[in-house]
């Protein structure tokens, strides 16, 4: 009824483009210079997007822009698990201020709204988050794997950047174990604070205080 079919005689949709049975790529856009493919919404309350179907035609997963106030002038990046860009299952967002925001339905220990990692099987291995400014990065938190074995060991490491250098200040054991200032020494009991000028600054290691709220 109307639709256009390449390498079928059966178009699902105003354009079909089939590669058949074989893989292979299907269409192409690009260049000498910038190429643009434009995707957009007809009027200001419906969304441009992207959809991946299963085998059996139904849509799994949509991507796309959603207009949020219904005047054509702001809206999200969104990608969402179903055929529509609402906000009733799994999706992250991207908004126009920057911020990103995922959601999952379902919730438990085992569930990870966002999940870090590496494929690498070493002693150790790292995965890696950063914090950053226009100034470059300003702090990051480590997760390593120190022990060997079949199963994981893992502990966090909380950097820092100090004039520019990104120094350990503080880690988290696997064991449970708690160490500031060791700079990659394993923490030998479950607090283990290290200063080396703390005897010269009058500072000490550890500093409790109470605020004085007595008046007169």
């Amino acid at each position: 009824a109307g639709g256009v079919g390449i390498g079928t005689e059966s178009p699902s949709g105003k354009l079909h483009v089939s590669a058949g049975s074989s893989a292979s790529t299907v269409v192409q856009f690009g260049g000498a210079y910038d190429t643009y493919v434009k995707i957009g919404p007809v009027t200001n309350t419906a969304s441009g997007m992207l959809q991946f179907l299963n085998s059996s035609g139904t849509s799994m997963w949509s991507l796309g822009y959603r207009d949020t106030n219904a005047s054509g002038t702001d809206g999200i990046f969104r990608i969402r698990r179903g055929a529509t860009l609402d906000t009733t299952g799994p999706y992250f967002q991207l908004g126009t201020d920057g911020q990103a925001y995922l959601e999952t339905t379902t919730q438990s220990e085992s569930i990870y709204q966002l999940r870090i990692g590496t494929s690498v099987n070493a002693n150790p291995s790292r995965a890696n988050l950063g914090f950053t400014s226009g100034l470059g990065l300003l702090a990051k938190i480590e997760a390593e794997q120190r022990a060997g074995g079949s199963q994981p060991y893992g502990h966090l490491a909380f950097w820092t950047s100090d004039n520019g250098s990104l120094q350990q200040r503080m880690t988290l054991n696997y064991d449970g174990r708690l160490g500031i200032g060791l700079n990659h020494i394993s923490p030998a009991c479950l607090v283990h604070i290290y200063e080396t000028n703390a005897q010269n600054d009058g500072l000490g290691l550890l500093q409790v205080e109470q605020a004085n709220t007595t008046s007169g």
